[in-house]
């Protein structure tokens, strides 16, 4: 009934360690003093955050508190998984004001389109941030027509303003944005070169 007891006590002191604080040096030799098997510190160890020393002065006061050698090796794997992690890239948030220009991908025309109807576009010059690209010149942007009109409003005039609602970033992800509203105002021999070109235009956040 002792030893029970104990194994319980010795498992809750686990789980508990688990969950609330990195294991280091200390903590292994503790637990091997406390009566854990090798098997159960190496569970541990697999299944905390660990802080180690694997200086060879750390491994030699290890060794000269008779830790074992497998359980010297789970602690040298697990400092060693911990060291080459790489960190999360930050999320990427663009400022107010940044400026995105683009190139759509197909002819825009008051003729083809009609008010709602979306686009796709091409960033036609690298964002940077913070000293990194964070979308790089061809990646796919996305937009909306917030008005097309062919002239109807105001005779001889045609207008077509549309705005960007998402960016591809260089990492392959998509993020939603919110940007100015480009308006274009078309007459005669322009009106007819905009239905041949993409439109070239900068928006800003």
């Amino acid at each position: 009934m002792r030893k029970a007891l104990l194994a319980v006590c010795i498992l809750l002191l686990t789980g508990w360690l688990t969950a609330q604080q990195a294991m280091n040096n200390d903590s292994v030799i503790r637990f091997l003093k406390a009566g854990l098997s090798d098997d159960q510190v190496v569970e541990t160890i697999n299944a905390a955050p660990g802080d180690y020393d694997i200086s060879v002065a750390g491994l030699l006061s290890l060794n000269a508190a008779g830790v074992s050698e497998k359980v010297l090796a789970a602690i040298v794997a697990k400092a060693s998984a911990t060291a080459t992690k790489k960190p999360e890239p930050a999320p990427v948030q663009l400022d107010p004001g940044t400026p995105i220009k683009v190139i759509t991908t197909s002819t825009i025309s008051t003729a083809t389109v009609k008010t709602g109807d979306e686009f796709q576009a091409i960033l036609n010059e690298d964002i940077n941030k913070g000293g990194r690209v964070v979308a790089r010149r061809g990646s796919i942007a996305r937009g909306v027509i917030s008005d097309s009109d062919q002239g109807g409003r105001v005779s001889g005039l045609a207008t077509l303003s549309l705005t960007l609602t998402d960016l591809t970033l260089a990492d392959g992800s998509q993020i939603q944005i919110s940007t100015n509203i480009h308006s274009i105002i078309l007459t005669g021999s322009l009106q007819d070169l905009a239905r041949t070109w993409g439109a070239l235009m900068e928006q800003r956040m």
